[in-house]
């Protein structure tokens, strides 16, 4: 038996050895190909400035933020530079995407010998590209995300394709609908990021929350490429479309551009909806230290809770910043500190949820000091040393329903 294991292994380093001689036989003629060329773009500089940058490909968030990030950027500054792209994997999260993006981006897999070759050749820091991934984190620092785009459009007969789905799920085209995107881990499990898995929930506990919205004459699209468990909700204006026939990467950035509001657990799918200025309620998200400064005012937030497991006391805001809580973003750093996650009940989803459907239908009825505590948290905030690198000069709210019952521990 050992002497199979063995074997086994022995074999796989030989494959491995195998694979990178056959890429470095592949690599190399591109490499001699791309240094003249390289070489004849840094002397046209004066007249013509290449940049060379890519794209995250195999996580969606990344990618839809990073690519509405740089459109904006390069509108806003009114840049000339001729910017030259590539995807890091061949593993794309969503090729309509891609295809949606290379309508106003140039991306070649040949970019890619041109961007390491730059890198590697002194002064070659003014031709490189930084992507938001690389600057801040694919997070919103400005206020040029509110105020100009969506910058990707659909064409006439792609926004046909998107209605015919709506005729063939009988949904009335004007009838408003929400999506719902539940982290959990058959898609980044898939993908080998199950270090993540701090960031699930049960796609059960939102039941209550989405019966509710149906109730109230919505329509609810259960998101989602991979997901472990359907939904059993037996409605119908409720769509389980993760797990339905209809799922393709078209409708999945279709959707997210059209919805009224999305309800997510802080994913990369969620990404698509900001860029497209809609709505986000989230719910059971995670660390705090990611609350979004998203690019639509109405956004609120709802994070899970954290206790310290030695005494079961709440985490406040501040004992998070104190502790690095904050930003504990694999869940080895939850269980080396001795803190326990505890996810967001049905009913505080459902409250949250509702909330979102009361402010965005002008029906919510603020007191006076839901303003005053969500500017205390975000006073408390700020004092955290990483703030500004993923918070800049927009803000999404705390949710109300979760202050009005919990400020007393946790703006302590």
């Amino acid at each position: 038996m050992l002497d199979y294991i063995e074997s086994q292994i022995i074999l796989r380093k030989i494959i491995t050895v195998c694979k990178a001689m056959i890429r470095l036989l592949y690599d190399i003629p591109h490499y001699i190909l791309a240094l003249p060329i390289l070489f004849v773009m840094r002397i046209i500089r004066p007249i013509i400035h290449f940049r060379f940058g890519y794209f995250i490909s195999d996580r969606i968030g990344h990618l839809s933020f990073d690519v509405e990030s740089y459109l904006i950027e390069k509108k806003s500054n009114n840049e000339k530079k001729i910017d030259l792209f590539f995807l890091s994997t061949s593993n794309i999260a969503n090729k309509f995407f891609v295809k949606l993006s290379k309508r106003h981006i140039i991306i070649n897999y040949f970019v890619k010998y041109l961007y390491y070759a730059n890198n590697r050749i002194p002064g070659g820091d003014v031709h490189r590209f930084y992507n938001a991934t690389e600057k801040y984190g694919s997070r919103l620092v400005s206020k040029k995300m509110l105020s100009i785009g969506p910058m990707l459009k659909f064409t006439e007969s792609e926004d046909l394709d998107g209605n015919a789905f709506f005729k063939i799920i009988k949904k009335p085209k004007n009838a408003k609908y929400v999506c719902l995107m539940v982290r959990d881990n058959a898609y980044l499990n898939s993908n080998y990021f199950n270090y993540h898995d701090y960031r699930n929930s049960d796609i059960n506990d939102y039941v209550v929350a989405v019966n509710n919205l149906l109730n109230k004459g919505y329509w609810v699209f259960r998101m989602g490429k991979k997901v472990n468990e359907k939904l059993l909700i037996n409605h119908p204006r409720f769509l389980d479309y993760a797990n339905s026939v209809y799922r393709n990467d078209f409708l999945d950035v279709w959707l997210a551009k059209n919805c009224f509001f999305t309800i997510s657990t802080s994913c990369g799918w969620d990404s698509m909806t900001e860029i497209f200025k809609k709505p986000i309620c989230y719910v059971n998200a995670l660390p705090l230290g990611f609350i979004s400064t998203a690019a639509n005012n109405n956004s609120i937030w709802l994070s899970k809770k954290l206790k310290f497991k030695k005494n079961n006391r709440l985490l406040s805001l501040n004992d998070q910043i104190k502790t690095g809580a904050l930003m504990y973003l694999r869940k080895e750093n939850y269980k080396d500190n001795d803190i326990i996650i505890e996810d967001n009940s049905s009913s505080e989803i459902d409250d949250t949820v509702n909330e979102m459907h009361l402010k965005l239908n002008n029906l919510w009825v603020s007191n006076e000091n839901d303003s005053i505590d969500n500017s205390l948290f975000w006073k408390k905030l700020s004092k955290w040393n990483e703030f500004s690198r993923y918070h800049g000069d927009t803000v999404s709210r705390v949710s109300d329903s979760f202050l009005r019952k919990n400020k007393n521990w946790f703006l302590e």
